[in-house]
């Protein structure tokens, strides 16, 4: 299975246990639907479950795209455990998007005829692992983690221009500034300076 449509079935945040066993074992999982649902990330126990399944995502074997479009509002936790544990993976270097591994089987039927296998190997371009955030209720502490997670795992890519109504001009011109420095390879250039917060890795929610 390399997608799975989940979108408009009323999930709410009760469902992220369920969600992280389906990425850990669908091994092959590339696009990951979760549109138009109610997650919503509020309480300790909420952080606890969406932080094993963003980790989930981040460390799965193969680059996966998670639609998130139109939970709002996610809320600020959410965000926040996607910056930290985003942090973590490349740090813990849970994967390694620079070096090629030895293809099983499995892998060679996946994609047997493509470029991505080379000498029994699974070419090492991959495309970024994305998450879509589009209609989320997005607010200013939110944008500040994304646009510190941008700005630090260039591996991954976020989609999150359609907030409108929750993100004011000071915090879409922020993810603006991030996003066109990432494109044109200058990673907040000398000339920009802009504060964003670092975060502990592990730090205690109350």
């Amino acid at each position: 299975m390399t997608e799975l449509d989940l979108s408009g079935n009323s999930l709410t945040a009760a469902s992220l246990p369920g969600l992280y066993q389906i990425v850990s074992r669908s091994h092959y999982l590339q696009i990951l639907n979760l549109d138009n649902n109610s997650i919503t990330v509020q309480s300790d126990y909420d952080v606890d479950d969406w932080q094993q399944f963003i980790e989930a995502c981040w460390s799965h074997r193969y680059p996966l795209k998670v639609v998130l479009d139109r939970n709002a509002p996610l809320g600020p936790l959410a965000l926040e455990v996607v910056c930290r544990t985003a942090f973590k993976c490349q740090e813990a270097a849970i994967y390694d998007e620079t070096a090629p591994y030895t293809a099983t089987s499995d892998d060679v039927k996946q994609y047997e005829g493509t470029t991505r296998i080379e000498n029994g190997t699974v070419n090492s371009q991959r495309p970024a692992r994305i998450l879509s955030i589009h209609g989320i209720g997005m607010e200013e502490l939110g944008a500040l983690y994304i646009a510190t997670a941008q700005r630090n795992t260039p591996s991954m890519e976020f989609l999150w221009s359609n907030n409108p109504s929750t993100l004011t001009n000071d915090g879409q011109s922020l993810l603006n500034i991030v996003e066109k420095q990432i494109i044109a390879g200058m990673l907040f250039d000398n000339d920009v300076a802009i504060e964003v917060p670092r975060f502990d890795t592990n730090p205690t929610f109350g």
